[in-house]
């Protein structure tokens, strides 16, 4: 009989399941035990040829493009075979690849994969701080409000705020009737010193 939760995207019982998690794969096979070292390796492989980090919303493209099947593994759904929950399943599964592989944050919630041993190199790139450091990114941000009429721009408000401490990131998104933005500081320390004046 077949695991009804394997159909649904994931068994926590795994191989140990006394349900059925047989099925075909596109090449007609069924998957192997080792499906998760052979997934790891692709994915070191895959990760060891790029110079910068992957977005995982990419990862099942690139990963298709150069392997000729679709990301997975054995106990595994894609979103598009759960129909829902975006980036779920993939993040639990990436977290599974014994290290090799490690998700670093980006601003606005935004998730890139690196290899483990060469994440350290990706702790600033392209102006941005990754916080590898485990701190919620929330905890370094503040929200802006401000009269459409303003005429600032982004690098006017990293300026202003670089007073008070290192600015990783700055948005304003375009609104007709007002302005907003965020600032993303590299330490929560300085979110704590703009908050008390």
């Amino acid at each position: 009989k077949p695991c009804v939760y394997y159909s649904r995207g994931f068994c926590k019982h795994g191989s140990s399941c006394r349900f059925s998690h047989d099925h075909i794969t596109g090449d007609g096979s069924s998957p192997s035990p080792s499906s998760l070292e052979r997934l790891d390796r692709e994915l070191q492989e895959l990760l060891s040829s790029r110079t910068s980090p992957v977005s995982i919303a990419a990862l099942p493209q690139l990963y298709y493009e150069r392997f000729g099947r679709p990301l997975q593994a054995e106990g595994y759904l894609t979103e598009s075979q759960r129909h829902g929950k975006s980036g779920y399943n993939l993040t639990r599964l990436l977290s599974k690849l014994k290290g090799s592989i490690t998700v670093i944050d980006r601003p606005h919630g935004q998730h890139a994969v690196v290899l483990a041993e060469d994440a350290h190199k990706f702790a600033t790139f392209a102006g941005e701080h990754y916080d590898l450091s485990g701190v919620n990114p929330s905890s370094r941000q503040i929200y802006l409000t401000f009269p459409a009429e303003s005429s600032f721009s982004e690098d006017d408000v990293s300026i202003h705020f670089r007073a008070y401490g290192p600015v990783q990131d700055v948005r304003i998104p375009f609104q007709q009737k007002r302005m907003f933005g965020f600032v993303t500081f590299v330490y929560p320390e300085t979110v704590k010193i703009v908050l008390s004046e």
